[in-house]
């Protein structure tokens, strides 16, 4: 391929040179001109002394060029970058870049020069790309690695190639081949050595296989993968498989990676798993081993046990529904032998696998990362892991104050502040007979568990791991109250497990805490330490503050034993007199107090006092906001909040005039201390 510039001249007798022959045309070669060098000659053309550094190859004559590594260490990830430059002034069109096929360390050499694309280079101008290199054997100095073949439209190549070469080159004309030399000298320096760890949740087996056990059909166990190098050189991982990995056959011979031969017409099938019908008394089907010399029928692959590497089996690809894979990462790894990940001596690197399966079935599959290690030897690990039915949690009301539930029109269980609440989950099963062994309740809201609790009550589970448990709050730190704190709805959730450590949905029950006296006056605070006390005076008259017309902590618990009212007001028996349920001083409240039936024609003043700002003299002084809420007849009339600045503060909140119902806060004051 040569292109010439053909100049006649034109003769002017007065101006031309004795002796010239003009009738000899003047011709000035201009063709592109390939150039190859070290990246950093193109990008920093003089070296340390201010001396230009040389080519790879003579710059007249682009042939013959050698890129020589050096001594590389033995499974250490190796590279080189090279730089094409066009040195004429003419643009240059590099077509490809590739390793020759016959080169002896292949399957050890990449390039990166697919990232370049189809590059043309106006003059001086230039391309780099990288040369990679991973030694696995020991070797002499300068042995031959093999080549780069470049094919351009310059001028200055190795060989001129053929028509039908340069058009599958995708060169519309003809084009030339330069070849780049590769040497090197492969050096024990260390090598680099895995251990591999499988962790489900608190088992762990080293090397695996990834155990995920019994899990709910549509739900996910998750296993961390643990790759370790306890070698002396740096572990690089440049790919990874998640899949069954078939061995060539002669009627699917162009399956690769995760492909097996299936279908029917022999075509090369993406199948990354095994999925085993049960037999009978759940053991597996029997299987049909297979190998090299034996190869499946057309329809199915040659699988690996995920247990046992050295056993290989019969399978066709199981069907996941669609868009959802019964295996995967839950975090892809992005690798590649461009860029792998290096895992550096003494440390490790975790990856996330996920398993949801879509069927009562066995499935396994196994994952193969690609390593530095010597022999091209892999990282690999089998997953397996059993599709079963979740087994199905039912909560209910056991009982209220040691009784049956009363129920409403809904079948919703009613209680009152005062009574204990029991629930169980006895009532939950297993899937085909399986053995509930762990139990878990819960008023999270969180939109998997589904529970609730009214605003500002703490009620919690007395055992939130029982097959039944009480209800009840905090008063003094790890003192549960049974009982149920706030008035409202609630909804407590659980899940159980079965022996086989798969857990079920939440299932809920609900329950409806109703005040069931005439009057319920309820007091709760913001601070667990602070100590806030409720007062209910009879005839609205502070000046009754600690008197017998006061119902407070120190008169108006129920008397021991009976249970009966302390205080006697009113000219009816117990049910005109008031009950305070319990004197909270370590807690959020509530402090309840309630009358059944109150007299008539009668007022009651509702009053706070912050007793102390922490129970037992320990934490000093702090304000905090108290709440009161007033129930008539079952019903909210009142509600409101106020802040108490300091120890002693009295908050005079509201009047109750009976028989009406009416609440009246126009005389609400706060006082820094109470009546005298």
């Amino acid at each position: 391929m040569k292109r010439w510039l053909i100049m006649l001249s034109i003769l002017v007798g007065s101006t031309l040179s004795p002796g010239c022959n003009c009738d000899d045309p003047i011709i000035i070669k201009v063709a592109p001109m390939l150039q190859i060098q070290h990246a950093d000659v193109a990008a920093a053309p003089e070296d340390s002394a201010g001396e230009t550094q040389a080519p790879m190859c003579d710059v007249d004559d682009a042939k013959a060029c050698t890129l020589d590594f050096g001594p590389s260490g033995v499974s250490i990830f190796n590279y080189r970058s090279v730089a094409l430059a066009n040195r004429a002034d003419v643009p240059l069109t590099i077509y490809n870049v590739r390793l020759a096929d016959d080169s002896p360390q292949r399957p050890e050499l990449s390039l990166d020069w697919e990232q370049a694309g189809r590059p043309v280079l106006a003059g001086k101008e230039f391309v780099v790309f990288k040369v990679y290199w991973t030694p696995t054997i020991e070797m002499e100095a300068g042995q031959a690695l093999g080549h780069i073949e470049v094919i351009t439209n310059a001028d200055n190549g190795e060989e001129e190639l053929d028509e039908q070469t340069c058009l599958d080159a995708g060169a519309a004309v003809n084009c030339e081949l330069t070849r780049i030399a590769l040497v090197g000298q492969g050096v024990d320096m260390g090598l680099p050595e895995a251990k591999v760890v499988a962790r489900v949740a608190s088992n762990a087996w080293d090397g695996g296989p990834c155990q995920f056990g019994f899990t709910g059909v549509n739900s996910q166990a998750n296993c961390r993968v643990e790759i370790t190098n306890i070698g002396e050189r740096d572990l690089l991982l440049f790919g990874v498989e998640l899949g069954f990995r078939e061995a060539p056959r002669s009627d699917c011979s162009t399956c690769e990676g995760q492909q097996w031969c299936g279908g029917e017409n022999a075509a090369c099938v993406d199948g990354p798993f095994v999925a085993e019908e049960t037999g009978d008394d759940g053991v597996w089907g029997e299987r049909t081993a297979c190998d090299a010399e034996n190869p499946c029928p057309i329809g199915q692959f040659c699988a690996v046990d995920a247990e046992d590497s050295t056993q290989y089996f019969c399978s066709a690809e199981a069907e996941a529904p669609e868009g959802r894979p019964i295996f995967r990462f839950i975090d892809e790894p992005a690798l590649s032998r461009e860029q792998p990940l290096a895992i550096s001596p003494g440390t490790s690197t975790t990856f996330q696998l996920a398993f949801q399966p879509s069927a009562l079935r066995r499935y396994s599959s196994r994952i193969n990362f690609a390593t530095n290690i010597p022999g091209g030897e892999e990282v690999a690990l089998g997953l397996v892991g059993i599709g079963h039915n979740r087994p199905i949690a039912v909560p209910r009301v056991l009982s209220v104050s040691g009784g049956a539930p009363n129920r409403n029109d809904d079948g919703v269980a009613q209680v009152a502040p005062s009574d204990t609440v029991v629930l169980t989950g006895e009532d939950s099963y297993g899937a085909n007979g399986a053995t509930i062994v762990a139990y878990e309740w819960s008023f999270s809201e969180d939109a998997d568990v589904g529970a609730y609790r009214p605003t500002d009550s703490h009620l919690d589970f007395v055992n939130d791991e029982g097959e039944r448990t009480e209800v009840g709050f905090l008063n003094n730190i790890n003192n549960y109250i049974r009982g149920v704190d706030i008035i409202g709805s609630y909804r407590a959730s659980l899940r159980v497990q079965d022996q086989y450590g798969v857990w079920s949905e939440w299932a809920s029950v609900d329950f409806l805490n109703i005040p069931g006296d005439s009057i319920h006056v309820e007091l709760t605070w913001d601070h667990p330490s602070s100590d806030v006390d409720l007062h209910l005076l009879r005839g609205g008259d502070r000046a009754a503050y600690r008197s017998q017309n006061d119902c407070y902590y120190g008169n108006c618990r129920p008397t021991r034993g009976n249970g009966r009212p302390s205080l006697n007001w009113g000219p009816g028996g117990p049910e005109d007199d008031p009950v305070l349920d319990v004197d909270d001083m370590n807690g959020f409240g509530p402090e309840n107090i309630n009358i059944d039936q109150p007299e008539d024609d009668q007022v009651f003043l509702v009053g706070v006092h912050y007793y102390r700002a922490a129970a037992g003299g320990v934490g000093g002084s702090r304000s905090t906001i108290a709440t009161i809420r007033i129930y008539v007849w079952e019903r909210l009339v009142f509600e409101e909040s106020a802040e108490l600045e300091g120890d002693e503060a009295w908050w005079q909140a509201a009047i109750i005039e009976w028989d009406s119902g009416d609440v009246d806060d126009g005389d609400a004051q706060m006082f820094a201390q109470p009546p005298q």
